[in-house]
């Protein structure tokens, strides 16, 4: 489904020359890209990368785009970042593939979580309340 796109093929919407705001999947898409760079970096929290990545998979589901399709825009936007899965040892040592590893993995698990159930591990409905 391509009802979302923009032109460069990332699905998140916004854009064009319709003279109209950008859509919220826009939006957050953008917010997750900056709070998965903050994390990555060591300057990011960890619930403001949880909560950018529930709104994102919240609007994904509203626009009615089918799971599959909503992880392929979430690994995109990881692999975007320079995050790539970890699979077993995969000769990577250093503390900070560690650290992105984790970050990938943890967005994956709690993007696929969100988009299910509409909750995170912490108990968080997809807007960031608690319920």
């Amino acid at each position: 489904m391509r009802g979302l796109g923009n032109g460069n093929g990332d699905g998140t919407g916004g854009g064009g020359s319709s003279g109209g705001s950008e859509s919220k999947p826009g939006v957050a898409v953008e917010r997750l890209r900056q709070a998965i760079e903050a994390k990555a970096s060591g300057a990011g929290s960890e619930d403001e990368l949880d909560a950018a990545a529930r709104a994102l998979v919240t609007e994904l589901k509203r626009a009615a785009l089918p799971p599959e399709q909503v992880l392929l825009l979430i690994k995109r936007i990881l692999a975007d970042a320079g995050l790539r899965p970890s699979y077993g040892n995969s000769g990577e040592a250093s503390p900070a593939a560690g650290s992105e590893a984790a970050i990938y993995r943890d967005i994956i698990a709690l993007s696929i979580r969100q988009y299910y159930d509409g909750r995170a591990s912490d108990g968080q409905s997809g807007d960031g309340q608690s319920g």
